[in-house]
Formats: C-alpha cells, sequence, structure tokens
C-alpha cells in the first residue's frame, strides 16, 4: 500500500504527463474535493488505504494514449455522478472553449 507521500509523488509524476487542458480538469476536480471536504461532506466510496498501487497504475492511461472523443459517461465513471442542475450549463462553455 501506498503512504501519502508516495502517493503525493506517484500523483506528481502522472501530472507532469499530462496537458495544460487536462491539468485544468483536474484543478476543477481537486477545487470540487476541497469545497466537499470544507463542507464535511464525504465523497470517499472506498477506503483508499484498500487501493493498491497496481490497481492505481493500472487505471492510469499511458502517456501515450489519447482521450480524445470522450464522452462525459467516460469522464463521470472517473469523477463520480454530477451533482447540481447546472449540466447544461457546463456542457455549453466547454464546447465554446473548444
Amino acid at each position: 500500500m501506498m503512504n501519502t507521500v508516495e502517493l503525493r509523488h506517484q500523483i506528481n509524476q502522472w501530472l507532469d504527463q499530462l496537458s495544460p487542458e487536462h491539468l485544468a480538469l483536474v484543478a476543477n476536480f481537486v477545487d470540487f474535493l476541497n469545497q466537499k471536504q470544507l463542507q464535511g461532506v464525504s465523497i470517499l466510496q472506498n477506503n483508499i488505504s484498500e487501493v493498491s498501487p497496481t490497481e492505481i497504475q493500472e487505471s492510469m492511461p499511458t502517456a501515450t494514449s489519447s482521450t480524445q472523443g470522450s464522452t462525459l459517461a467516460d469522464l463521470l465513471e472517473f469523477a463520480g455522478a454530477w451533482e447540481g442542475d447546472d449540466l447544461r450549463e457546463c456542457l455549453e462553455l466547454v464546447y465554446q472553449s473548444r
């Protein structure tokens, strides 16, 4: 099992491989997690200590893989369920920024 320092190191390695667009998605997701934590909402479905380094590594795309053609459903598989009533507004913003 990875300890916190090892996990942070691994995450930093993955972040170094991301495009600026994907880094922005990560930043938004981390902000979301921080807001939920501040609100006292538990969003973890699994205990992180139960996730092995191999499982984490296998779930990550390789540096050469492409996310072109990813759908909202693909993203939600990794991010969890959508919360809120602004899905259409957010999708429109995504379309405008492409």
